[in-house]
């Protein structure tokens, strides 16, 4: 029995060891995380996340407090008002003056992180307002959603 016990305390130790030293691996000398480039991109898409929730969610909120009980909100795109979908992409328009207002890199459209950043977004705004419904649709060359709480 004994050695059982004495067993799994060195057990525990080495994978305490092992786990420790994995994390040292992302630590420098001076207790600063250390970023690779992967980590560097990934906070740019964030902030991306950030700023598009931040403005959607405030959005809700001044709605709400106007009395109204839904929204319709796009997420990063310009709509095109004249409806002419087949030489106007809203997603590049909106790239195009998100890279000219903060300067960055170019997401294509097609992308996985576009949907990705999509994903996130009305994910958050989802766990912010836990009672409310999120649909898609499509409308003026861009994917509009109505939240309704």
């Amino acid at each position: 029995m004994i050695y059982c016990l004495c067993a799994s305390l060195i057990f525990m130790v080495l994978i305490m060891i092992g786990t420790l030293s994995e994390i040292g691996k992302y630590i420098n000398e001076d207790g600063n995380p250390i970023l690779t480039t992967q980590h560097l991109r990934s906070m740019y898409i964030e902030t991306i996340i950030d700023e598009r929730y931040n403005k959607i969610r405030n959005y809700v909120i001044e709605s709400a407090e106007k009395g109204k009980t839904n929204i319709d909100f796009t997420i990063m795109c310009i709509r095109n008002q004249y409806n002419n979908c087949d030489n106007y992409d809203g997603y590049q328009e909106w790239w195009g003056r998100y890279i000219l207002r903060n300067g960055g890199e170019l997401i294509p459209k097609n992308d996985i992180r576009l949907e990705q950043i999509k994903m996130r977004i009305i994910e958050k705004i989802q766990n912010s307002f836990t009672d409310s419904n999120i649909t898609k649709g499509y409308k003026n060359c861009c994917d509009a959603y109505n939240i309704t709480w």
